[in-house]
């Protein structure tokens, strides 16, 4: 007989994920992967379609995007689809708040630094 995973468990083991991977944010030790991570896609050819879907992903940001996506979901699906496009509008919006609210609260450098160099602080570049 087959084994099934209880609501509780998959709960319980996606909080315990995340909790590993929390720690390992916030000790330093996936900065080295998220530099490999930036180096790896910045070094990858998307060919044409993929620069052009980058570029309108960068350019009009999650916001937009996702929200077109969630409205085109509510104005064309059938009920299941509004139902889903109607869940993801509100987690879009939660993990955007809590997202941006986390980042305010709890900072961590960047893999890479980013603007123009700046010749008084040559460790920068």
């Amino acid at each position: 007989m087959r084994y099934r995973i209880t609501e509780m468990e998959a709960g319980l083991l996606s909080l315990g994920l995340f909790a590993i991977v929390t720690l390992l944010v916030f000790s330093g030790r996936l900065q080295t992967a998220d530099a490999q991570g930036a180096l790896l896609v910045n070094g990858h050819d998307l060919g044409d379609l993929g620069t052009i879907l980058m570029q309108l992903f960068t350019n009009y940001g999650r916001e937009l995007v996702w929200s077109l996506l969630v409205l085109v979901m509510l104005l064309f699906g059938n009920r299941n689809t509004k139902i889903i496009g109607l869940e993801l509008g509100v987690l879009f919006l939660v993990g955007i708040l809590v997202g941006d609210i986390s980042k305010t609260l709890l900072p961590r450098p960047r893999p890479f630094p980013t603007g123009p160099p700046d010749p008084e602080n040559p460790e920068r570049d």
